[in-house]
């Protein structure tokens, strides 16, 4: 899923596989949240509050060129902001610690980089 708004702002989400699950804000009920923002730090700010039920990742960017990414959880929020020209994500976790060796993820593959 993604979108932009008219402040510039967009954001690309995608989810992330993980054992941690529960009842939550609706995914489509965050997104229309977080396309009303106008700043990254806003969007950040939405997200963390939201209390979503399952793990995602959003990749925002706004018409200055600021990237961040965000990785959230039922457990909780991580995020990275980066000054590069690009960013690159996958289905997986890259800044949850605890996470990015998930069980769940390893046992879906014998070929995997993590």
């Amino acid at each position: 899923m993604m979108g932009v708004n008219s402040a510039g702002f967009g954001l690309c989400l995608n989810a992330l596989l993980c054992e941690i699950s529960t009842v939550g804000m609706p995914l489509l009920a965050v997104t229309r949240e977080i396309l009303q923002q106008k700043t990254i730090e806003d969007a950040v700010e939405v997200i963390k509050r939201a209390k979503t039920g399952n793990s995602l990742n959003f990749a925002l960017a706004d018409s200055k060129g600021n990237l961040c990414d965000v990785e959230s959880t039922p457990k909780g929020v991580d995020y990275l902001f980066t000054d590069e020209d690009y960013y690159v994500h996958t289905n997986h976790f890259l800044l949850f610690n605890s996470l990015k060796k998930s069980r769940l993820l390893l046992s879906l593959t014998e070929n995997h980089y993590l």
